[in-house]
Protein backbone atom coordinates (compact mmCIF):
# COMPACT_ATOMS: atom_id res chain seq x y z
CA UNK A 1 0.00 0.00 0.00
CA UNK A 2 2.80 2.41 0.90
CA UNK A 3 4.50 1.93 -2.46
CA UNK A 4 1.16 2.56 -4.19
CA UNK A 5 0.68 5.86 -2.34
CA UNK A 6 4.27 6.85 -3.07
CA UNK A 7 3.85 5.99 -6.75
CA UNK A 8 0.62 8.00 -6.96
CA UNK A 9 2.23 11.07 -5.33
CA UNK A 10 5.29 10.63 -7.53
CA UNK A 11 3.01 10.60 -10.59
CA UNK A 12 1.10 13.69 -9.39
CA UNK A 13 4.44 15.48 -9.27
CA UNK A 14 4.65 14.71 -13.02
CA UNK A 15 7.58 12.36 -12.60
CA UNK A 16 7.69 9.81 -15.42
CA UNK A 17 6.11 6.44 -14.65
CA UNK A 18 5.82 3.39 -16.89
CA UNK A 19 2.47 1.87 -15.86
CA UNK A 20 2.81 -0.88 -18.47
CA UNK A 21 5.65 -2.39 -16.40
CA UNK A 22 3.42 -3.04 -13.37
CA UNK A 23 2.24 -6.59 -14.33
CA UNK A 24 5.82 -7.79 -14.81
CA UNK A 25 6.92 -6.16 -11.57
CA UNK A 26 4.07 -7.83 -9.68
CA UNK A 27 5.04 -11.24 -11.06
CA UNK A 28 8.59 -10.73 -9.78
CA UNK A 29 7.53 -9.45 -6.36
CA UNK A 30 6.82 -12.74 -4.56
CA UNK A 31 9.99 -14.59 -5.64
CA UNK A 32 12.06 -11.49 -4.83
CA UNK A 33 10.42 -11.13 -1.41
CA UNK A 34 11.13 -14.77 -0.53
CA UNK A 35 14.76 -14.61 -1.65
CA UNK A 36 15.35 -11.31 0.15
CA UNK A 37 13.67 -12.66 3.30
CA UNK A 38 16.12 -15.56 3.27
CA UNK A 39 19.13 -13.34 2.60
CA UNK A 40 18.58 -9.93 4.23
CA UNK A 41 15.81 -10.97 6.62
CA UNK A 42 17.58 -14.04 7.98
CA UNK A 43 20.85 -12.14 8.10
CA UNK A 44 19.46 -9.25 10.14
CA UNK A 45 16.18 -9.90 11.92
CA UNK A 46 17.31 -12.46 14.53
CA UNK A 47 19.69 -9.77 15.79
CA UNK A 48 17.64 -6.60 15.39
CA UNK A 49 14.15 -7.79 16.35
CA UNK A 50 14.92 -11.18 17.92
CA UNK A 51 17.64 -9.95 20.28
CA UNK A 52 17.95 -6.15 20.49
CA UNK A 53 14.32 -4.98 20.40
CA UNK A 54 13.02 -7.10 23.31
CA UNK A 55 15.90 -5.95 25.50
CA UNK A 56 15.46 -2.30 24.60
CA UNK A 57 11.72 -2.48 25.30
CA UNK A 58 12.30 -3.78 28.83
CA UNK A 59 14.36 -0.65 29.55
CA UNK A 60 12.65 2.06 27.48
CA UNK A 61 9.23 3.05 26.21
CA UNK A 62 8.44 1.31 22.93
CA UNK A 63 8.73 4.40 20.73
CA UNK A 64 12.08 5.34 22.30
CA UNK A 65 13.31 1.75 21.95
CA UNK A 66 12.36 1.88 18.27
CA UNK A 67 14.04 5.26 17.79
CA UNK A 68 17.27 3.91 19.32
CA UNK A 69 17.20 0.67 17.36
CA UNK A 70 16.12 2.42 14.15
CA UNK A 71 19.02 4.85 14.40
CA UNK A 72 21.58 2.08 14.87
CA UNK A 73 19.95 -0.05 12.17
CA UNK A 74 20.01 2.85 9.68
CA UNK A 75 23.64 3.66 10.49
CA UNK A 76 24.55 -0.01 10.04
CA UNK A 77 23.34 0.26 6.42
CA UNK A 78 25.30 3.45 5.70
CA UNK A 79 28.41 1.75 4.26
CA UNK A 80 26.21 0.01 1.68
CA UNK A 81 25.31 3.40 0.26
CA UNK A 82 28.91 4.05 -0.65
CA UNK A 83 29.88 0.64 -2.03
CA UNK A 84 26.87 0.22 -4.34
CA UNK A 85 27.96 1.65 -7.72
CA UNK A 86 24.34 2.50 -8.58
CA UNK A 87 23.81 4.53 -5.41
CA UNK A 88 24.82 8.01 -6.71
CA UNK A 89 21.94 7.98 -9.26
CA UNK A 90 23.80 10.31 -11.59
CA UNK A 91 25.21 12.69 -8.98
CA UNK A 92 28.96 13.16 -9.18
CA UNK A 93 29.65 15.62 -6.36
CA UNK A 94 29.76 14.70 -2.68
CA UNK A 95 27.06 17.03 -1.29
CA UNK A 96 24.06 15.51 -3.11
CA UNK A 97 25.40 12.00 -2.50
CA UNK A 98 25.56 12.74 1.23
CA UNK A 99 21.97 14.03 1.08
CA UNK A 100 20.92 10.84 -0.75
CA UNK A 101 22.60 8.76 1.96
CA UNK A 102 20.83 10.70 4.73
CA UNK A 103 17.44 10.35 3.03
CA UNK A 104 18.05 6.63 2.54
CA UNK A 105 18.99 6.23 6.22
CA UNK A 106 15.83 8.13 7.18
CA UNK A 107 13.77 5.67 5.14
CA UNK A 108 15.34 2.73 7.00
CA UNK A 109 14.77 4.52 10.32
CA UNK A 110 11.05 4.91 9.54
CA UNK A 111 10.78 1.24 8.53
CA UNK A 112 11.88 0.26 12.05
CA UNK A 113 8.49 1.31 13.45
CA UNK A 114 6.66 -1.20 11.25
CA UNK A 115 9.04 -3.98 12.26
CA UNK A 116 8.50 -3.14 15.94
CA UNK A 117 4.74 -3.27 15.48
CA UNK A 118 4.86 -6.61 13.65
CA UNK A 119 7.23 -8.13 16.20
CA UNK A 120 5.21 -6.90 19.18
CA UNK A 121 1.91 -8.04 17.68
CA UNK A 122 3.19 -11.53 16.84
CA UNK A 123 6.46 -12.15 18.74
CA UNK A 124 7.61 -13.67 15.46
CA UNK A 125 11.09 -13.07 14.07
CA UNK A 126 10.02 -15.10 11.02
CA UNK A 127 7.31 -12.56 10.17
CA UNK A 128 9.87 -9.76 10.58
CA UNK A 129 12.11 -11.62 8.13
CA UNK A 130 9.20 -11.82 5.66
CA UNK A 131 8.44 -8.13 6.19
CA UNK A 132 12.10 -7.34 5.54
CA UNK A 133 12.01 -9.26 2.26
CA UNK A 134 8.71 -7.64 1.31
CA UNK A 135 9.91 -4.09 1.98
CA UNK A 136 13.09 -4.69 -0.04
CA UNK A 137 11.18 -6.32 -2.90
CA UNK A 138 8.55 -3.56 -2.91
CA UNK A 139 11.19 -1.10 -4.07
CA UNK A 140 11.04 -2.88 -7.43
CA UNK A 141 7.27 -2.30 -7.70
CA UNK A 142 7.60 1.41 -8.42
CA UNK A 143 6.95 1.63 -12.18
CA UNK A 144 10.02 3.67 -13.07
CA UNK A 145 13.29 2.51 -14.59
CA UNK A 146 16.72 3.13 -13.10
CA UNK A 147 17.47 5.36 -16.08
CA UNK A 148 14.53 7.60 -15.09
CA UNK A 149 15.42 7.62 -11.39
CA UNK A 150 18.44 9.87 -11.75
CA UNK A 151 19.56 13.04 -10.02
CA UNK A 152 16.64 15.34 -9.12
CA UNK A 153 13.99 12.76 -10.02
CA UNK A 154 15.46 10.23 -7.61
CA UNK A 155 15.85 12.90 -4.92
CA UNK A 156 12.16 13.77 -5.35
CA UNK A 157 11.25 10.09 -4.96
CA UNK A 158 13.18 9.83 -1.70
CA UNK A 159 11.47 12.94 -0.34
CA UNK A 160 8.05 11.57 -1.32
CA UNK A 161 8.95 8.22 0.22
CA UNK A 162 10.02 9.76 3.53
CA UNK A 163 7.03 12.09 3.80
CA UNK A 164 4.72 9.13 3.13
CA UNK A 165 6.52 6.98 5.70
CA UNK A 166 6.47 9.79 8.28
CA UNK A 167 2.68 10.05 7.88
CA UNK A 168 2.24 6.29 8.15
CA UNK A 169 4.48 6.09 11.24
CA UNK A 170 2.56 8.94 12.90
CA UNK A 171 -0.72 7.12 12.24
CA UNK A 172 0.74 3.86 13.61
CA UNK A 173 2.01 5.54 16.79
CA UNK A 174 -1.24 7.41 17.42
CA UNK A 175 -3.46 4.40 16.62
CA UNK A 176 -1.44 2.18 18.99
CA UNK A 177 -1.27 4.92 21.67
CA UNK A 178 2.51 4.78 21.44
CA UNK A 179 2.69 1.07 22.31
CA UNK A 180 3.16 -0.32 18.79
CA UNK A 181 1.32 -3.47 20.02
CA UNK A 182 3.76 -3.91 22.92
CA UNK A 183 2.46 -5.86 25.91
CA UNK A 184 5.05 -6.73 28.52
CA UNK A 185 2.79 -9.19 30.35
CA UNK A 186 2.85 -12.20 27.99
CA UNK A 187 6.61 -12.40 27.89
CA UNK A 188 9.29 -12.04 30.56
CA UNK A 189 12.10 -9.65 29.86
CA UNK A 190 15.12 -11.32 28.26
CA UNK A 191 17.22 -10.98 31.42
CA UNK A 192 14.53 -11.92 33.95
CA UNK A 193 14.37 -15.27 35.77
CA UNK A 194 11.09 -17.08 36.30
CA UNK A 195 9.54 -16.68 39.75
CA UNK A 196 10.81 -19.26 42.23
CA UNK A 197 13.70 -20.25 39.92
Amino acid sequence: MLIGVQGAVFGLLECPLDLSSIPGRLVNFLPSAVILALIAGLGEEPGWRGFALPRLQTRHATVLATVLLGGVWAAWHLPLAFVDPRFPHGFTSAAPQILLALLTMLTIFFYAFFYTWVYNATRSVLLCMLLHGSFNAAIGLLPASFEVLQRGTYMALLVVQNVTLLGAVAILIVASRGLLAYDAAPERGPDEQPAGG
